[in-house]
């Protein structure tokens, strides 16, 4: 689908490469599993994968590991 026609297609490639460089890697990679999900792809691994990095970069998963490496119990906050 076609939102608009450019006239220079190279320039109008490199304006899109430069807004997607303009963002957050990390919500690009969430946006493009959630267009997966959104084309049919499967599923399950994209909630999985997705359930897994929002748990990788949470303040709860750096707790856990600070309290392994200190050996002691974790203060989990639910963040």
């Amino acid at each position: 689908f076609a939102a608009e026609i450019a006239e220079d297609a190279r320039a109008a490639a490199f304006d899109i490469a430069d807004g997607a460089l303009a963002t957050s890697a990390y919500a690009t990679e969430i946006a493009k599993y959630m267009l997966h999900a959104g084309f049919g792809e499967d599923r399950a691994a994209m909630i999985e994968t997705l359930g897994s990095g929002m748990i990788a970069a949470s303040a709860d998963k750096a707790e856990g590991v600070a309290a392994f490496r200190d050996k002691r119990k974790p203060a989990f906050k639910g963040r």
